[in-house]
C-alpha cells in the first residue's frame, strides 16, 4: 500500500512537470507573438488559457503555481496549473498568465490510481490463498501425526510407528516421538506386570497367614487374651488383603483396563443386591424403602457397575444405627441413598 501511494505521489509529480514544459513551451509561443506585434495588448482569451495585462508598476516574477479554471464540459471548477511571468513590449511591462487544465491528467492519475489499488487488492488475495495453499500442504504432515498421537493408547501392544514425512523437522520430530512411544509402552506393560504380580504374590501368603490364624481361633486350648491377640492378627491381615485387592483394582482404572461398557440398569442392580442383604438389614433391623419405579440406565463396565453398588450398599448399611432405615431413589439422571 505504502508502494502505491509512493507510486501515486511520483505520477502526480511527473504530470506537474510535464504540464510546467507544456506552459513553458506556449510562453515562447505568446512571447514570440507579442514581440511581431500579433497581439492586440491588452489581451484575455475567452478559454481563460491566457491573460495579457499592464503590470502597473507590480513586481512581476516568474513562477508555476497550482489553481483552478472553469470547464464548460464538465460545468464546475477544475484543477489547472498556471504559469506567470513578465514580458517588456514596446517598453511597456506586461504580466502574462497561462493556465491550462489537467482534468484529463488527474483522470488518468485516478485510473492508474485505481488499477494499481484493484492490482494491489488482487495480490493480496492471491497471496492469501496461496499462503492457506501452501500452509495446507507443508503442514499436513504435522496435522496426520497429531491425529496419529490421538489415536494412541498406552495399553495397546503394537505400536504403529508415525507416518515419515519428506519434511526434515516433521520427520526428526516423528523419530522423537516414535522412541517415546514405544517407551511409555514398555513402561506401562512393565508396570501393569509389575502390580499384577505383586498383588498376587502378596495375596498368597496373606491367604497362609489367615489360615493359619484361622487354627488358631478355632483352637479350644487358646486362653482368651491370646485369642484376642490372633483376632487382631487376622483382621490386620484381611486388611492388608482387601488393601492390595483395592490398589490393584485403582490401578486397573486408572489404566483404564475396564474399556467394555454396555448399558446397565442401576435399578435393577439395586433391588438385586437388597434382595441379596435381606438378612443382613433383618439382622440390624434396617428398614428400606424402595422408590425405583423411574429407570435409570447407564453405558458403564458392568464389573465397576457391580462394585459401586455394593460399596455404596454396603457403606449405608456399615455407618447406619441399628432400628435405622435407608432411602433409595431414582431418578432419570441420578441414584440417590
Amino acid at each position: 500500500m505504502v508502494v502505491g501511494c509512493g507510486l501515486y505521489f511520483i505520477l502526480t509529480a511527473v504530470i506537474d512537470f510535464n504540464i510546467d514544459e507544456i506552459l513553458s513551451n506556449r510562453a515562447e509561443t505568446v512571447q514570440s507573438s507579442l514581440h511581431q506585434n500579433k497581439i492586440t495588448l491588452p489581451f484575455h482569451s475567452p478559454d481563460q488559457t491566457i491573460d495579457i495585462q499592464p503590470s502597473n508598476g507590480q513586481n512581476v516574477e516568474q513562477q508555476f503555481s497550482d489553481t483552478t479554471i472553469y470547464a464548460a464540459s464538465e460545468k464546475s471548477m477544475v484543477p489547472a496549473r498556471k504559469l506567470v511571468f513578465p514580458d517588456r513590449v514596446n517598453g511597456r511591462t506586461y504580466k502574462v498568465t497561462l493556465v491550462l487544465s489537467h482534468l484529463e491528467a488527474d483522470d488518468f492519475v485516478g485510473v492508474a490510481f485505481w488499477f494499481m489499488l484493484g492490482t494491489f487488492i488482487l495480490i493480496i488475495l492471491a497471496l492469501y490463498f496461496l499462503n492457506r495453499k501452501l500452509s495446507a500442504t507443508i503442514w499436513n504432515p504435522f496435522y496426520r501425526t497429531l491425529k496419529e498421537l490421538k489415536d494412541f493408547k498406552v495399553d495397546q501392544k503394537a505400536v504403529n510407528r508415525l507416518s515419515s514425512s519428506t519434511i526434515d523437522e516433521f520427520d526428526q520430530m516423528n523419530n522423537v516421538l516414535n522412541q517415546m512411544m514405544r517407551k511409555m509402552t514398555n513402561d506401562y506393560a512393565n508396570l501393569k506386570e509389575f502390580s499384577e504380580n505383586a498383588s498376587h504374590e502378596m495375596q498368597t501368603p496373606l491367604a497362609v497367614v489367615k489360615s493359619k490364624l484361622e487354627v488358631l481361633l478355632i483352637d479350644l486350648n487358646l486362653s482368651e487374651e491370646h485369642r484376642k491377640q490372633v483376632q487382631t492378627a487376622y483382621d490386620a491381615a484381611s486388611q492388608l488383603s482387601k488393601l492390595g485387592q483395592t490398589l490393584l483394582l485403582l490401578s486397573k482404572i486408572e489404566n483404564n483396563q475396564f474399556f467394555e461398557k454396555q448399558p446397565i440398569n442401576l435399578n435393577a442392580l439395586v433391588a438385586e443386591r437388597l434382595d441379596e442383604l435381606d438378612e443382613l438389614l433383618a439382622h440390624r433391623n434396617i428398614e428400606v424403602v424402595r422408590d425405583l419405579q423411574q429407570s435409570f440406565v447407564v453405558n458403564m463396565n458392568s464389573m465397576l457397575a457391580d462394585l459401586l453398588v455394593n460399596n455404596l450398599l454396603g457403606n449405608a448399611i456399615k455407618h447406619n444405627v441399628n432400628n435405622g432405615f435407608i432411602h433409595v431413589t431414582s431418578q432419570s439422571s441420578r441414584l440417590i441413598f
